[in-house]
């Protein structure tokens, strides 16, 4: 989904794993907007479902189209950081395949994090540049509100209080 190769903005401590990676997630809602309203519009479809969504380190291209699902289904900005935090787990085992396949591949610090914060800046930065993600959705992608409308219809379910 991304357009530009992240190797031209290298990484510099400075900035931080987080502040770096929110940046280039912030840089895929720009140059992949077509790429992004096709996912979600094919996500939105009640006749696709169940969908898989993956990418290489499963955190990245994923993190940023599932964190817009997720909160276009109305789930709690903690939530959706708690989530895209959970990708830390296989993080250890990410980069041990990826020097498996890859040996002599140089990896920067970053490489396979997934640190919280990424995600709570990614978020907030992409609502001050659109007001809100719906907007961003909306508005940038074009996606319309009959697919937003069957993207929650068809994922969400009421809950009947049985528990």
């Amino acid at each position: 989904m991304e357009g530009r190769r992240w190797e031209l903005t290298p990484y510099n401590e400075e900035v931080g794993i987080a502040r770096y990676l929110a940046d280039r997630y912030l840089e895929i809602t720009e140059d992949g907007v077509a790429n992004l309203r096709t996912a979600l519009e094919t996500v939105a479809a009640a006749d696709n479902a169940p969908v898989v969504v993956h990418c290489a380190a499963g955190k990245d291209r994923t993190g940023v189209l599932t964190a817009l699902v997720l909160s276009l289904v109305g789930v709690d900005e903690d939530d959706i950081v708690a989530d895209y935090a959970l990708t830390g787990r296989a993080t250890e085992r990410f980069i041990a395949d990826w020097r498996r396949r890859h040996p002599d591949t140089p990896l920067w610090p970053g490489f396979g994090l997934a640190p919280a914060e990424t995600m709570r800046l990614f978020l907030t930065d992409l609502t001050a540049r659109h007001g809100s993600i719906e907007r961003y959705v909306t508005q940038v992608l074009q996606l319309s509100p009959d697919a937003v409308a069957e993207l929650r219809a068809h994922l969400l379910t009421e809950s009947n209080g049985a528990g």
